[in-house]
């Protein structure tokens, strides 16, 4: 159990970060140093710290950047999977009228990681309204009708 709260405590984190960029996986899953057409300098995955979990991490201490090896897509819409997110505070105010109290945790909700383009997006999942029947064409229109909300984007460079 412990586990898992710190691999959703991580994805939050991964999330929150703003200067953290997606690494997209390739065929055989191994390493190399291509530089990007967006970057001068290559990624090195050799060099950096690799943390292996839910989804894979790799920690660059010289750059102070964390890049997340993306997972293969699970369907045609570009949808890499689904999340739990959950944001917290690892620090507070110390004022209790204010709200934000040390180890305080916000809601829990469900994200997906998806592809568009050359951008990895996480989109919170509207959970408020769906469409509980095994009828495709209910669950489409209920899907189109109410919007997700993207909650990042980033560029997608490749290793």
């Amino acid at each position: 159990m412990r586990s898992i709260s710190i691999t959703i405590l991580a994805i939050g984190l991964i999330v929150s970060i703003g200067g953290a960029a997606p690494v997209a996986a390739e065929d055989g899953d191994k390493p190399s140093t291509e530089t990007n057409s967006t970057s001068r300098k290559p990624i090195n995955l050799l060099s950096m710290e690799k943390r292996e979990g839910l989804l894979t991490l790799y920690l660059d201490h010289d750059e102070g950047k964390l890049w997340l090896q993306i997972p293969p897509e699970t369907g045609s819409s570009g949808l890499l999977g689904s999340y739990l997110y959950v944001e917290g505070l690892r620090t507070g105010l110390g004022s209790n009228p204010v709200g934000l109290d040390r180890g305080i945790s916000g809601e829990t909700t469900v994200v997906d990681l998806r592809l568009v383009g050359s951008r990895l997006l996480v989109e919170e999942q509207n959970l408020d309204f769906r469409a509980l029947t095994e009828s495709e064409p209910e669950r489409r229109a209920t899907r189109e009708s109410f919007a997700t909300s993207v909650i990042w984007a980033g560029p997608i460079r490749r290793a």
